[in-house]
């Protein structure tokens, strides 16, 4: 599905408001759970280096969240260390 916009701002434009599609929301943000996943590791592995300090992590309240760009450096810097 193409969620792509074009709106050309004219009065005669047919597209109503219920046909617009819009594009999703970018998951800026990951959770424990998909974390682990994308890192090919259990989540008890995940938690173990989190509290570590060696997998990056974000907290918002009780919530604790990864940021794959973080995940992406962290794998970077470990292949540079090599």
């Amino acid at each position: 599905m193409n969620a792509d916009i074009i709106l050309d701002g004219s009065a005669n434009s047919s597209a109503s408001a219920d046909a617009i599609l819009l594009a999703p929301i970018a998951r800026l943000l990951l959770t424990p759970s998909e974390a682990a996943a994308a890192l090919r590791i259990s989540p008890r592995l995940l938690w173990s280096k989190t509290k570590l300090g060696e997998i990056p992590c974000i907290k918002i309240g009780k919530c604790v969240r990864y940021d794959p760009q973080a995940l992406a450096e962290m794998i970077a810097n470990m292949k540079s260390t090599r």
